[in-house]
């Protein structure tokens, strides 16, 4: 289906392409009283589509971003200087074949004129892609409203009374205190833990304190380390000043769920948040080693942050994975 969308595409491109060069030439032959050459036109245009699909395919997808800007500008003169190479070339030797005469202008001349054809069709190639890449944005954020409206909905049709959920937990609790502390320790983690799943308090823009994320996370080990008892040791460190930021739901608690379910619980644990205040960038890193013996994650979680990042922060975060058979390591930038 992909293939037969690409193909379709391109054909419409290519017929719009060749009924764009003949129209022009129409207007050649018209304001020229037949003095225009139809190869003349299929070169010209030629080199109009590579100069318009080099930036609107190419260079602009890949650096018209905070992250690579400074490689635009360089890409851009280059494909200037192979445009103008290709155009005197087929000026001086090509046209020569069907006409008359070489290009009557200098090469001065010649890059005079070609620099204002190469800047109408860069400028094309800018407008197609920032239009084509804000459809694609819309229409993802669009999807994704969908899909977190639907996933509210399903949480929505399970969710438990949570009064009643509470008071039966504190009823837990009460009667463990009588005979294992550590076990109503448990039940309050417990009890923390579905708080947060239940009453996570989001702002207008959907996303919640760090440091409730943080209290989150650390509740969950917890629970894990009493049910198990064989929680290796967690190099866990924080830094920066974290109290007032805000991130999307789930950020930390979607990586350490995987690590608690695919990693090697027995090894060593390393977490580390860390916000830069000069730069305004948050890093999170989470690492762990595989279980040997625990099948592979599905990474449907991860994919669902990582839309949920690109939702919230667009082209202003980052989300990395690294792994091996033995390793798993997880960076998440975000730039306030």
């Amino acid at each position: 289906m992909v293939y037969k969308n690409s193909l379709k595409s391109a054909c419409m491109h290519f017929i719009l392409w060749v009924l764009y060069s003949l129209m022009n030439y129409g207007i050649n032959l018209i304001a020229y009283h037949g003095d225009a050459y139809i190869g003349d036109t299929a070169v010209k245009y030629s080199i109009a589509a590579l100069i318009f699909y080099s930036c609107s395919l190419f260079i602009f997808p890949k650096f018209f971003n905070y992250s690579r800007w400074y490689l635009l500008l360089p890409f851009m003169l280059i494909l200037l200087v192979i445009s103008f190479i290709g155009r005197e070339l087929c000026s001086n030797y090509l046209y020569p074949l069907w006409m008359t005469d070489k290009s009557p202008y200098t090469h001065g001349e010649s890059f005079i004129m070609h620099l204002w054809w190469y800047s109408q069709y860069s400028i094309w190639g800018w407008v197609y892609w920032y239009a084509k890449e804000n459809i694609r944005k819309k229409w993802e954020t669009t999807k994704l409203e969908k899909e977190i409206i639907l996933s509210d909905f399903n949480a929505l049709k399970a969710q438990v009374d949570p009064h009643f959920l509470y008071n039966t937990l504190n009823y837990f609790y009460s009667k463990a205190l009588d005979v294992s502390e550590p076990l109503a320790d448990a039940i309050v983690d417990l009890s923390d833990v579905m708080r947060y799943s239940i009453e996570k308090k989001e702002d207008e823009n959907g996303q919640v304190l760090l440091i409730d994320e943080i209290y989150n996370i650390e509740k969950l080990l917890s629970l894990f380390n009493y049910r198990f008892n064989d929680l290796g040791q967690v190099i866990y460190s924080k830094s920066g000043n974290l109290d007032k930021l805000r991130v999307p739901p789930y950020i930390l608690t979607i990586p350490i769920e995987n690590v608690l379910k695919h990693g090697d619980t027995t090894q060593e644990i390393i977490i580390d948040i860390d916000y830069d205040q000069l730069s305004s960038s948050l890093l999170i890193y989470i690492a762990n080693s595989k279980n040997v013996k625990e099948a592979s994650s599905t990474g449907i979680g991860l994919e669902n942050l990582k839309k949920r990042l690109h939702y919230h922060y667009g082209d202003k975060q980052k989300l990395t994975v690294n792994e091996d058979a033995q390793f798993f390591e997880i960076t998440i930038e975000i730039m306030y």
